[in-house]
């Protein structure tokens, strides 16, 4: 199933809403083609067009497709069960999340993605990073009560 996620807010876009390109028109979105867009824009009289997912800023993702070869299941930086829906290290630069919370967002999303026997082991690595946050937290609120 393909699904468009948009680039900034990680919201997930669907056939019949309205999407903004990048010099902010506004367009109908009918349907999603891998790595396509196919819009209708109201100031070409309605025509349907297609055009590239980054024109509209989204991200294109398919849900059932699985890696193609051995090489992109492989990819020790990227691999296949990082990309599904939108990616995590997106998600974490839009909200911009200090590295406790982004490693423990990293975690919940990913859970036994790589390995299912592992899925309660991930979150517990997520609670981890979690309670070093809420540590650093107190910390900085008892020394600023201290000022």
């Amino acid at each position: 199933m393909l699904r468009a996620f948009d680039r900034n807010t990680g919201r997930e876009i669907k056939p019949g809403e309205i999407i903004t390109d990048i010099f902010g028109h506004k367009s109908f979105l009918m349907a999603l083609d891998e790595g396509k867009v196919l819009y209708r824009d109201s100031a070409d009289y309605g025509i349907a067009k297609t055009s590239s997912d980054t024109f509209f800023n989204l991200i294109v993702k398919d849900d059932n497709k699985q890696p193609a070869n051995a090489e992109y299941q492989a990819d020790n930086t990227n691999p296949y069960y990082y990309r599904q829906g939108i990616e995590v290290i997106d998600f974490i630069e839009c909200y911009g999340l200090n590295f406790h919370r982004g490693n423990a967002v990293k975690y919940i999303a990913r859970a036994g993605k790589k390995d299912p026997s592992k899925e309660s082991e991930d979150l517990r690595k997520a609670i981890w990073y979690l309670q070093r946050e809420l540590q650093r937290i107190a910390t900085s609120e008892h020394s600023e009560e201290k000022s």
